[in-house]
């Protein structure tokens, strides 16, 4: 069996290729996207942008009180997937099992129930 050499410069040049290659794939990468069935039964949901899409945050029912948005204070989709009233920031209250979605402004505000 004969042994390969490789020239330290060209090893480390191939890694840094490689690294500048993988990292190329992930930043071009299309980003996750929500959608009203990722909302579990007995959870309250809000994402981000209309049609259940973006940024999306969920609670469970049993975790009562009220909440913000952690990574975007504005959402313009929600879901009250749980068996209470819950009150949507500046968007209102809604019945269990209702949701809403709008392609207007967003809403602002804590989640509470």
């Amino acid at each position: 069996m004969r042994a390969v050499q490789v020239d330290k410069k060209i090893f480390l040049g191939m890694l840094v290729t490689l690294a500048l290659f993988a990292g190329a794939l992930f930043t071009i990468a299309p980003k996750a996207s929500a959608a009203k069935s990722e909302c579990p039964a007995n959870s309250v949901c809000i994402w981000e942008k209309g049609s259940y899409s973006g940024t999306f945050s969920r609670w469970a029912e049993t975790n009562n009180g009220c909440h913000n948005h952690e990574f975007n204070l504005t959402f313009k989709s929600g879901w009250n997937n749980t068996n209470l009233k819950v009150t949507f920031g500046d968007f209102g209250s809604t019945p269990p099992g209702e949701s809403f979605t709008t392609s207007g402004l967003p809403f602002e505000g804590a989640i509470c129930w």
